[in-house]
This record gives C-alpha cells, structure tokens and sequence, in this order.
C-alpha cells in the first residue's frame, strides 16, 4: 500500500468511530446495556480476525468500520455501566471515573508496547490481533459472569 492509501484506510475507523460514539451509546439504555456491550466487545474482537485479510479489500474495509464502532463507543457504555454499579452512584462518579480512567490508561501504554514486542519477535501483526481476540474473548466471558452476578 501506498502511504497516501494507508492514510485513506487508517481515516475509516475514526470516521467511523465519530457516528458510533453518538449513536451506539443512545441505544444502551439500562434494559439492553449489556447487550449492547456484548455486540461491542464481539465487533472488536471480530475487527481483529478481519483485520489479518490484508490481501482483500472487503474484509479490511469491514474490520476498520466495526473497530471504529467498537473504538468509538465502548469506554461510554463501560463508563455508564460503572456509574450504576451498586455501591457507586453519584455520590462516588468522580472517584470511579478516575480509577477507571488511570486503569485504562496502563492498558494504553501496554497495549501498543505489547503489540510492538510481539510485532518484532515475529515479524507481523498477527501474533498481536490474536491475542487482541483472545482478549475480547475473555472480556465477552468477564461480561456474562457480571451480568449473572447483577442479576
């Protein structure tokens, strides 16, 4: 690829994730949250098995669009999902948030270092998409054990 085609293709999950950051947290309203959170987390580890098609147009073009859905509006719905935790409510926002916030952000660095190793011990990008799969898998199994316990 080209740098000036890399650049169209690397604008589709942003431009993506601008429409999914205003409309995907509007749909995840208390009755369906967790739902809606189960189809995020499956688009993003769904992103990552389509992203490996680099030959191919159509799969590329599909897992940038569902990680820009997914990219766009998942830390929201976390966010809303910890804000009605018991015990947190409002009068504990601030401090939820910023524990969450300072959590999230250990994974910012790690996740990019992680994918950096793993791209020089083996020379590609698949190693790395795989294991962001078997992440979104675990946080798919994290999500229903939560769910039951909120039950």
């Amino acid at each position: 690829m080209t740098p000036e085609q890399a650049g169209y293709w690397s604008a589709i999950p942003t431009a993506v994730g601008v429409l999914g950051s205003l409309l995907i947290p509007r749909l995840a309203v208390p009755a369906r949250r967790w739902r809606i959170l189960f189809a995020v987390i499956v688009m993003a580890g769904l992103s990552t098995i389509l992203l490996q098609g680099v030959g191919n147009s159509l799969p590329l073009a599909l897992g940038l669009t569902l990680q820009g859905l997914a990219r766009g509006s998942l830390m929201t719905i976390l966010m809303l999902s910890l804000l009605e935790t018991n015990g947190v409510g409002s009068r504990h926002a601030g401090a939820a948030g910023g524990l969450f916030f300072s959590a999230a952000e250990i994974g910012g660095v790690l996740g990019p270092l992680t994918l950096g190793a793993l791209s020089d011990l083996t020379g590609g990008f698949s190693a790395g998409l795989f294991l962001l799969s078997g992440i979104c898998g675990l946080l798919l199994l994290l999500l229903l054990r939560l769910a039951r316990l909120r039950a």
